[in-house]
This record gives structure tokens, C-alpha cells and sequence, in this order.
């Protein structure tokens, strides 16, 4: 799946996220990165409890679930040439950062929404 057939989604900023939103977008733009994190979902390789991914690399588990919010465009409106026309989803609260985000500022109340 290439980058720009990606859905574009936005976040919910419901506190000082504007520096994750900016980040998370940037790197959506990146097609390496997103193929990478699109790797476990397109394999038939089954979840472990405590896989490493969980344990040892907890933001890119959040970048990989962060990734899954993204659909891809009907084809039905990918056909149409109307340049007027920009199909986008819903935005979202990032809650797969939240516990990243905690290591980093323990003392902030739970809760990103």
C-alpha cells in the first residue's frame, strides 16, 4: 500500500499534543516508515502476549496501532476527477500514545481524551 492512498484522519488535541500531531503526520508522509508498521498487520503472524514489539519497543507499537486508524479510499471516489472532491475520515484521540507519553511526563493525570 503506498502512503498517499492512506485516508487522512486528523487528531483531537485535547490538551498540548499539537507536537505528536505534527510529528505523527510528518512520519504518515514517509513511506518506508509506514510500510514497516504495516508489515505486522498484512502477515498472518499471531499475537503474543508479551511480544517485543510490547515489551521493547513500546512507541513503535504505538506508531503501529496509530497506523491502523488510517483506511484507505473507496475506489469508487479514487475514480472520480473532480478536484473539488477530498475524501478524509474522522479525527481521533491518540490514545495508543498514552502510556509512551507517561514515561516521559509521569505526573500528568491519565487520560489523553
Amino acid at each position: 500500500m503506498d502512503v498517499k492512498e492512506l485516508l487522512p484522519r486528523g487528531l483531537i488535541n485535547s490538551g498540548n499534543l499539537c507536537f505528536l500531531s505534527a510529528t505523527v503526520h510528518d512520519l504518515l508522509v514517509c513511506s518506508p516508515f509506514v510500510q514497516l508498521l504495516q508489515e505486522p498487520r498484512t502477515c498472518n503472524i499471531p499475537k503474543i502476549r508479551n511480544c517485543c514489539m510490547c515489551i521493547g519497543y513500546p512507541m513503535l507499537k504505538a506508531f503501529a496501532e496509530f497506523v491502523t486508524q488510517f483506511d484507505v479510499p473507496s475506489g469508487i471516489k479514487l475514480k472520480k476527477k473532480d478536484t473539488n472532491y477530498f475524501e478524509f475520515g474522522r479525527a481521533f484521540f491518540p490514545v495508543m500514545f498514552e502510556d509512551v507519553l507517561k514515561n516521559f511526563v509521569p505526573d500528568v493525570p491519565n487520560g489523553i481524551s
